[in-house]
């Protein structure tokens, strides 16, 4: 009986500890990936940009982007860390609280994980981003998207492609760009483009957003979305970025791409 128990206990434990083993291998791997991704980033200090535009430093390594309104603020992505997320917004004398819109991007935790910071706020995803949030779609590959993965703690309300929402007069249009991830999109409000995760800027120029292992979940399908989405996209002068900042030359960022 004993010499049973011991072989149903190696049956289970050998395979667990292997897993185990693993898990913690990718998820080392993986850390290394985004801290190198950040290492580059170049994100804004929180102030205000030009009127009734507003950029918070949510961490050393992103940002988020406020609009006001005559009714409220719009917030373009929340930040991580519900504190932070305060003490930044208060810097320019806002609250959470006045915030009547949440447009996020993509449901990756540095930008939508202080959502929870707004509570009047209605929240706007892209619909192909629910797959991200439900399980259909890992964020990393298997077995890491057992203990990785990406949650929206709140309601919120799915976007269609080339849809425009009216909050308080201020017009924003919806734009699936995927290959960060599936779903991820970006907003248009006039002449301004906001681009989650969709592309970098390095002095002034578009590139893709970093190609680490697994930051993007298909960088060849990324690289197609700025050539043949975001560049094609008029009437566009600025680029805000949620981490390389902003340029008020669209035509020269997105040059090399059009060619």
């Amino acid at each position: 009986m004993a010499s049973r128990r011991r072989k149903i206990a190696l049956g289970v434990g050998i395979p667990l500890v292997v897993l185990l083993t693993v898990l913690s291998a990718l998820g080392l791997l993986y850390y290394r990936q985004l801290t190198r991704s950040r290492a580059a980033m170049t994100p804004m200090e929180t102030q205000k940009v030009m009127d009734g535009v507003y950029v918070c430093r949510a961490a050393w390594y992103n940002n988020f982007w406020l609009f006001k309104t005559d009714c409220g603020l719009v917030a373009f992505d929340t930040g991580l860390f519900p504190e932070k997320t305060r003490s930044e917004m208060a810097k320019l004398g806002f609250r959470p609280e006045d915030v009547k819109a949440v447009f996020l991007t993509h449901t990756d935790q540095e930008h939508a994980g202080g959502v929870v910071n707004f509570p009047n706020a209605k929240v706007y995803i892209g619909k192909d981003e629910v797959q991200m949030i439900d399980g259909t779609t890992g964020r990393v590959p298997w077995p890491l998207s057992i203990v990785y993965y990406n949650e929206l703690k709140v309601p919120y309300t799915t976007l269609e492609d080339g849809e425009t929402v009216d909050v308080c007069g201020l017009k924003v249009k919806t734009v699936f760009c995927p290959g960060h991830t599936p779903g991820i999109v970006v907003y248009v409000v006039g002449d301004k483009l906001l681009t989650g995760d969709t592309m970098g800027l390095v002095k002034g120029r578009a590139v893709a957003f970093n190609e680490y292992l697994w930051v993007n979940m298909s960088n060849e399908q990324l690289n197609r979305s700025i050539r043949d989405i975001l560049a094609k996209i008029p009437g566009i002068k600025y680029i805000l970025s949620m981490h390389y900042g902003m340029t008020d030359d669209a035509d020269r960022a997105f040059e090399e791409w059009r060619n």
